[in-house]
């Protein structure tokens, strides 16, 4: 009878303590699986800021010319030239920030390509205004030219932006999913283990009454004798 009631009492506690264990260690696995989780979701976002930065800069260029040869005063270049300087920075980060999507690196050298025409034509244009002038029909050619440039980075730039928008998704939708597994694990493991706090307490209850009623019956017995 005793080692039934105490051992009734130590399954229950050990089987709890197991119990909570095993779903601690599911916790803490799930939990660090969500922490990488976040950390590519808020990869992927800075590539897509790092994306429309860089678009924001290439336009800065040409508003600075266009400046420029409107109002002939060289101020406005001052955007054209912090634009150059700031494409090439960033542009070599979305290289090292893309270097895990092959689909990516692949968009990158044509991007690449894109830019330093941009450039070329925005200095073109910038030589021939200060040479002959915005009479010249060159000018308009070389702004026809830099305006389909324009509009070929910014598709480019808009596949890239789509495509880590659609990782984006996919990878909120992971961490949305390893965030509820980690809610149910432990909603679930603290139900658990409350039903066996609760047998084993009552079990303890039963033992005990029946081991008191025992030694008293024992006890009536040896008072018979």
């Amino acid at each position: 009878m005793a080692f039934n009631f105490t051992g009734r009492i130590r399954a229950g506690y050990l089987t709890a303590f197991i119990l909570l264990l095993f779903s601690y260690s599911i916790t803490f696995y799930t939990t660090w699986q969500l922490s990488n989780q976040n950390k590519i979701l808020n990869h992927t976002s800075d590539v897509i800021n790092k994306l429309e930065m860089l678009h924001s800069d290439i336009k800065d260029a040409t508003i600075g010319i266009r400046g420029y040869i409107i109002m002939k005063d060289s101020k406005f270049l001052l955007p054209y030239y912090n634009s150059r300087k700031n494409v090439d920075s960033i542009y070599k980060l979305l290289v090292y920030l893309t270097s895990d999507n092959s689909l990516q690196q692949e968009r990158l050298p044509l991007l690449g390509d894109l830019i330093q025409r941009k450039f070329a034509i925005a200095g073109e244009e910038l030589k021939v205004f200060n040479e002959e002038g915005i009479s010249t029909g060159l000018i308009e050619k070389i702004t026809i030219a830099s305006k389909k440039n324009s509009d070929s980075i910014k598709n480019i730039i808009g596949i890239m932006q789509n495509r880590e928008h659609e990782l984006q998704k996919l990878r909120r939708e992971d961490v949305i999913s390893s965030s509820t597994t980690i809610k149910t694990i432990n909603i679930t493991s603290l139900i658990v283990s409350i039903l066996l706090v609760i047998y084993s307490v009552i079990t303890f209850n039963i033992e005990n009454k029946a081991k008191k009623e025992a030694d008293y019956r024992a006890a009536g017995y040896r008072r018979q004798l």
